[in-house]
């Protein structure tokens, strides 16, 4: 018998999720696949204002997947578009590139267990 591994809280807390859904499973489930669907997006316009050197889009996308991702208690995904954010806000691109395959790496882990989510 294989042992399941758990859900690493950081890319994906499952008890926060359903608690902020309370218990509404066709909400919750609507609203993650929403967000698989839509993130990929969101990380494409990061890293074209980061191509294109606009901090201020790089701030407002950071803002925007920090709060998508809090939606889905993506905390990994949430900590990492704060730190865009503030990147953005000051400036400072170097540190962009990273963050984005960070995010990229954690994207990819989200996807990878949300069919064990709902």
């Amino acid at each position: 018998m294989v042992k399941k591994q758990p859900l690493d809280k950081k890319v994906f807390n499952k008890k926060i999720f359903f608690k902020r859904y309370d218990g509404k499973s066709e909400m919750a489930h609507t609203t993650l696949m929403s967000f698989l669907k839509n993130a990929p997006l969101m990380i494409e316009e990061i890293k074209d204002a980061c191509s294109e050197k606009d901090y201020e889009y790089l701030s407002i996308y950071g803002h925007t997947l920090m709060g998508a991702s809090e939606n889905v208690s993506a905390e990994s995904m949430k900590d990492i578009g704060f730190e865009i954010q503030i990147a953005g806000k000051a400036r400072r691109i170097k540190e962009v590139k990273p963050l984005i395959k960070k995010l990229e790496i954690e994207f990819e882990k989200l996807k990878n267990i949300s069919s064990e989510i709902i």
